[in-house]
């Protein structure tokens, strides 16, 4: 482990290093690791690493102003920088109308594709010097071959043959200007919105406290789930909720926690993906409170359902194209650990064996009951329910998916 990731670390500062030879003003004079695999939750294998590179250009920038109207803070930034005073120019695509000080906004349109084709360039020129062997195939990847894959949200992603297997490298470069009033942050490139002007401010070192960081016992809560997420994924569900949105609902999740072991946090977390905003809850809908034994298990589909930022109040995670696909395998799990005597099937899900996942007659069900609802949800004018149902020892379980269409709003719910 230790000689995979001192190979990626070595390879990222190499890059790094070429990109500021290639293009000045894109050069960094700082790196940030960050990921799961530096703060101690990844899970499976090492194929993953993340890191913020800072760009040296941060030190130019005179101001930083909210870049929406919202009354809540959304953590969206405009930033000015001063132009006069930078060593090496960038593009005038990358800035707007320069004032009478030299002051310009720094705009973010056209910056990320810059830095993508600069690193490109970095890694041709890596391989006339023989540290790397660039990989035209996108397929199996030797040792030090490797490839730009091209933006990965904010990112950068690069893919390289390391000494553990192939490794996925994101570089999202940010600027380092004065910290949060939570601690130390950063600005990256916001890429919600096409086409993207803003900068996103992100905390990188948080308070030591659970109103920010996960206890020990919701990091397990915090992995069991990334696994459950991953399983859903493998197992044929179009859609990945992302590792921070689900940090963020254990976050929501243990401010009033009251369980005693880590299957009443499961369920909780159940309860909570479970619960409708107020509009919906209003609505001659059924109730929104799990219990295993219940004759009939109702989810409701709405197309409306976010979590909200806990540093940031005006920012929301909209989980309506993921939280269904979650919810069948997590109920799915708490059903047949409830009403199985057996659970043989649990060895062959904690395997990470597609193949074998997939032959297990009970996960079959799993997968049948995930591919039933990717139709459902793709066929918007079917019917208004969706009805799964599982074997078990003595009964069955009954799970009905209920279609819930609201005139869609962004974050028109949140879970406090």
């Amino acid at each position: 482990m230790e000689e995979h990731t001192t190979f990626v670390e070595n390879l990222v500062k190499d890059i790094l290093v070429n990109v500021g030879k290639i293009e000045p003003a894109l050069a960094t004079n700082g790196l940030i690791n960050r990921g799961s695999y530096y703060d101690g939750t990844k899970i499976l294998h090492p194929d993953e690493y993340d890191y913020h590179p800072i760009l040296a250009l941060s030190q130019y920038i005179t101001d930083v102003t909210n870049a929406s109207e919202r009354h809540e803070d959304d953590g969206k930034r405009k930033i000015r920088i001063n132009v006069n005073k930078l060593p090496n120019p960038l593009p005038p695509k990358c800035l707007g109308t320069i004032n009478e000080n030299g002051e310009a906004e720094f705009k973010t349109n056209e910056l990320l594709y810059m830095l993508s084709a600069t690193i490109s360039a970095a890694l041709e020129h890596m391989e006339t010097q023989g540290t790397v062997k660039l990989n035209p195939r996108f397929k199996q990847y030797r040792r030090n071959e490797i490839q730009n894959t091209g933006m990965h949200g904010p990112a950068v992603r690069l893919r390289v043959g390391a000494p553990l297997g192939t490794t996925d490298i994101d570089l999202c470069f940010c600027l380092k200007l004065e910290p949060h009033e939570l601690g130390p942050s950063v600005h990256i490139i916001n890429t919600e919105h096409i086409p993207f002007g803003f900068w996103t401010e992100s905390v990188v070192e948080l308070p030591n406290s659970d109103e920010y960081k996960l206890t020990p016992p919701h990091r397990k809560l915090f992995l069991t789930l990334k696994y459950v997420s991953n399983l859903t994924r493998l197992l044929g569900s179009q859609c990945r909720i992302s590792s921070y949105a689900l940090r963020t609902l254990i976050i929501h999740h243990q401010q009033d926690c009251r369980a005693s072991n880590l299957g009443e946090c499961f369920i909780s977390i159940i309860d909570k993906l479970m619960t409708k905003s107020d509009e919906e809850r209003n609505s001659d809908f059924h109730d929104d409170e799990y219990n295993y034994d219940e004759e009939f298990i109702y989810l409701y589909d709405s197309n409306g359902w976010g979590i909200q930022n806990t540093i940031f109040p005006g920012k929301s995670f909209p989980l309506h194209g993921v939280r269904i696909h979650l919810l069948i395998s997590m109920v799915w799990i708490i059903q047949h650990i409830k009403l199985n005597r057996s659970n043989n099937w649990w060895n062959v899900f904690l395997s990470n064996n597609v193949t074998e996942i997939r032959r297990n007659r009970i996960l079959q069900t799993l997968m049948d009951g995930l591919n039933k609802y990717n139709k459902f949800d793709q066929s918007r004018n079917a019917s208004k329910y969706l009805r799964l149902e599982w074997q078990h020892d003595d009964k069955n379980s009954v799970v009905m998916i209920q279609r819930v269409l609201f005139p869609f709003v962004p974050f028109v719910s949140s879970v406090n």
